[in-house]
């Protein structure tokens, strides 16, 4: 049997992604469950499925316990590695859903944009992470090329199970207008995000800044659709969710160099509209981009289009990665 361990409760990109493996799996004749940890009792439980994500899982109703047999695979994201210390006979795959979650941030650019209680975090996680050097005798399997990258830096091989977008979404008007609004989540490098924002403010310049929060999943589409812009200078820990449903409602995306946004792979969008914060002309470099932008709309969109088929490939792309996943399984 393979086990997909999970958060019980927990509504996230990332857990979805865990279910959206085993609809997959499901689908190609698996014994597949998901193995739910509860916070609260600080146990693996029996209990029912996410109603959320009920529609991932076809066949159980509930999780499944977590066992320990030779005869099982165990697929544990890298946030939940300290809940498989006492695994010894079935086989471990590790998913790097992200990269940043397992590693300890405690630079001062850390503590800007996410303070000082994020901050407190990283200092505890220091004191309970797994290291990497322990978890060499697992499989591994990235969602991002900088994952990859990681764990090769380290001498540790990895294969591609990458993810798709919830796209279901996405079906809005597209009779809206594009505007000249600027999105972006204030969650992600906003003490970046806000430098951009009062350069603007200064400027005096007819460019609105409006911010992806407190909105359902149509109300982000809706808002997308009409923006002309979506900028991402967060630390992008793997591929980020909200890039590319901004692409799909086509936004021109601008992003840092952090994190996957640095490498080729896993933001695809010229080099041109990727900036280096730090760099002492920065303001002055995005505001020339913005301004051809919002002034030449169309040509600007078009240099992005690899990366909008790329998107619209994801998830023809994950269901073959599964099906290697599970024939090496079997094989195995």
């Amino acid at each position: 049997m393979i086990q997909i361990i999970s958060p019980s409760r927990l509504t996230t990109g990332g857990t979805e992604l865990l279910h959206q493996l085993n609809y997959e799996l499901e689908k190609l004749g698996a014994d597949v469950g998901m193995a739910y940890y509860d916070k609260e009792s600080k146990s693996f439980v029996e209990t029912e499925i996410n109603p959320n994500f009920k529609k991932y899982s076809t066949r159980k109703n509930k999780s499944v316990q977590l066992a320990d047999s030779a005869a099982h695979i165990i697929v544990v994201p890298e946030t939940m590695l300290q809940h498989i210390s006492g695994i010894k006979n079935a086989r471990v795959y590790v998913w790097w859903l992200s990269v940043d979650n397992y590693k300890v941030n405690l630079s001062l650019d850390y503590l800007k944009d996410y303070g000082f209680k994020s901050f407190i975090y990283e200092f505890k996680k220091a004191l309970t992470i797994t290291p990497i050097s322990k978890l060499k005798g697992f499989r591994h399997l990235v969602q991002s090329k900088y994952a990859e990258d990681f764990l090769s830096a380290h001498s540790v091989s990895s294969e591609y199970l990458s993810d798709y977008i919830n796209t279901g979404f996405l079906d809005v008007d597209p009779e809206i207008k594009k505007s000249d609004i600027i999105c972006y989540n204030p969650a992600k490098g906003k003490n970046v995000t806000k430098r951009i924002i009062d350069f603007y403010k200064n400027k005096n310049a007819d460019v609105r800044f409006v911010p992806i929060v407190n909105m359902n999943q149509k109300q982000v589409a809706e808002t997308l659709r009409g923006a002309k812009i979506y900028i991402d200078f967060g630390w992008h820990p793997g591929k980020d969710r909200i890039p590319r449903e901004a692409r799909l409602q086509d936004c021109v995306i601008i992003t840092g160099k952090r994190g996957s946004a640095k490498n080729e792979q896993d933001i695809r969008i010229p080099q041109k509209y990727k900036f280096d914060e730090k760099s002492p002309d920065f303001l002055k470099s995005i505001d020339l981009v913005i301004t051809d932008v919002m002034n030449n709309f169309d040509s600007n969109l078009q240099a992005q289009d690899n990366y909008k088929n790329v998107i619209n490939n994801e998830r023809s792309l994950f269901e073959k990665e599964v099906a290697r996943f599970y024939g090496e399984v079997v094989n195995n």
